[in-house]
């Protein structure tokens, strides 16, 4: 890893650890040639191919296929991006936007009393979207609008779907219905592709959306055990929208049921993330919006670089939190006709 972040540092300036995880680690860096604009980079950890029961295509390798192939066509606002790689033998790594709201994970731990029902029904659209564009190629966001899939797409399943690999970004695009935040979905480093119409992906993904609906859900109304009468209120959702999932599970597995119920969900979860307000607040009022962490990707850290260039041209830098790194080592990277956009009943 050593190579990995030297390379990285002659067109870059790295800033503070942001995560370690088993398979890499993470941190805030911005391009010297681009200042003030964050982005993160993540390098991984080759190791991991000697640990038991890690498999080899567990890799930044392979995260960088998979994301060049899901933007190769469509930069999906639902998927992460990729803006920039390296591979070359010990040499590797990856940068991608910053997402200033951290991972949905995290989110719902710092602000467990902003998590009304409609934002609920928000992230489930939000990842039913991007699920639907992973499996089938389908790109319109519009749920009212054309839904095509793509004849010729190859599908991929993430296979590490959980609120820890969905990120909150700045709030949606003004012709969205409403100022909630963008929910990315991310970590690519398990993911597997399929070959047109093979039908073993159908199962795969089928079983994928089930555990991580319900996964993503539960986190949420894990956080308001606290409050019972909100805990109430999103369990209820939370299983009313399961009952949508076992009502279409018995077509889960063909390529056409799989389809209908997320096509399904999808406007379910749209219309609910409608009903009841079109901004996201609470008995408080709280914007979520306004949360400083949901400011334009980059803008979170303004202060931070600001201050470090100060230093810099002052010639009194003081590196930042996990700015350094390890000692170095010796000398010695379809159309599917006739389905409708109903909700299963």
């Amino acid at each position: 890893m050593y190579h990995s972040r030297m390379h990285f540092r002659e067109t870059h300036t790295e800033g503070q650890s942001l995560d370690a995880g088993t398979f890499g680690v993470v941190y805030l860096a911005e391009k010297t040639t681009n200042p003030n604009t964050a982005v993160v980079v993540k390098y991984y950890k080759p190791d991991n191919y000697q640990e038991p029961g890690v498999l080899p295509e567990c890799s930044l390798r392979t995260e960088i296929r998979i994301m060049k192939q899901l933007q190769q066509a469509h930069q999906h606002q639902g998927i992460l991006q990729l803006i920039d790689s390296h591979l070359a033998g010990p040499t590797q790594w990856l940068t991608t936007p910053f997402m200033a709201g951290g991972s949905l994970q995290h989110f719902l731990e710092t602000y467990p009393s902003d998590i009304s029902i409609p934002f609920m029904w928000h992230v489930l659209y939000s990842v039913t979207e991007s699920l639907l564009y992973m499996y089938f190629g389908i790109r319109s966001v519009d749920p009212m609008g054309t839904t095509t899939a793509d004849p010729n797409w190859q599908p991929v399943i993430h296979n590490d779907g959980h609120s820890g690999n969905i990120f909150v970004g700045p709030a949606c695009p003004p012709h969205q219905p409403s100022n909630f935040p963008a929910i990315v979905v991310a970590d690519f480093g398990l993911s597997r592709s399929f070959p047109p119409g093979d039908f073993t992906f159908c199962y795969l993904a089928a079983e994928e959306f089930c555990k991580l609906s319900t996964a993503v859900i539960g986190s949420m109304t894990d956080v308001h055990r606290g409050s019972s009468q909100q805990f109430n209120e999103l369990n209820k959702w939370m299983r009313i929208f399961e009952g949508h999932i076992r009502q279409g599970c018995r077509e889960l597995t063909k390529p056409q049921g799989l389809l209908k119920v997320m096509l399904g969900l999808r406007v379910v979860a749209d219309q609910q993330r409608r009903m009841n307000t079109t901004r996201i607040s609470l008995e408080a009022e709280t914007d979520l919006a306004s949360v400083p962490l949901l400011e334009p990707a980059g803008a979170v850290d303004k202060d931070y670089w600001k201050a470090y260039h100060a230093q810099r041209a002052a010639q009194t830098i003081q590196p930042p939190p996990g700015f350094g790194f390890e000692q170095a080592p010796p000398e010695g990277s379809y159309v599917l006709p006739g389905l409708g956009l109903d909700a299963p009943k």
